[in-house]
This record gives C-alpha cells, structure tokens and sequence, in this order.
C-alpha cells in the first residue's frame, strides 16, 4: 500500500527546498529573473492578518517581499488517501465547456 502523503510533508519539504541557496536562486529566477533578492526565511503555517486560516507556506524575501505560497495536496484532484487517482472526475472536467 502507497505511503499517505499529507500537506505537512509536502510544505515541509518545499520549506527546505526552499532555504537551499541552489534550488531559492534557480526558484526566484522562475518568478522574477530581473529579482536580486534572497529568501530570508520560510514560516510553514502562519496565521493570514485579519482573516482566519493560515498560509501554507510564508516565504519573506530580503527586498521586504513575500510569498504567499498555498499547497494543494490535499485538493480533491489528488489521490485519495486510500492512493487510488481520481481520474474519472478528472476526465469529466476536462470535457466541460469553459
């Protein structure tokens, strides 16, 4: 039987991945190639201001920007926790009209 893999592991490993100098720059480039800035710090789960719920991920760059990144894992897309792909609901989406 297929490991579970929840939201936790996933931010937990992006987190790293994240703080890792080779894999930020080639990441930061991606959204902003003209971008000098670092990643300072990632938070995993912090509270949204004003607004209930947290953010996956709260990644604080040296240029005082953030980046508010929202894992889906979990998303009703994904495989379910018995590991089985919901590929039927997914090709009926794919026939609806946009």
């Amino acid at each position: 039987m297929a490991r579970t893999v929840y939201e936790r592991d996933t931010d937990a490993l992006f987190a790293a991945a994240l703080l890792r100098p080779d894999f930020s720059n080639l990441f930061l480039k991606q959204i902003s190639p003209e971008t000098e800035a670092q990643i300072r710090y990632v938070e995993r789960q912090s509270q949204h201001i004003d607004h209930t719920g947290t953010i996956d991920l709260d990644v604080h760059l040296s240029d005082r920007m953030r980046l508010l990144i929202e894992n889906k894992i979990d998303a009703g897309y994904s495989i379910t926790r018995d590991g089985v792909p919901h590929t039927p609901r997914i090709r009926s989406r794919e026939r609806l009209p946009c």
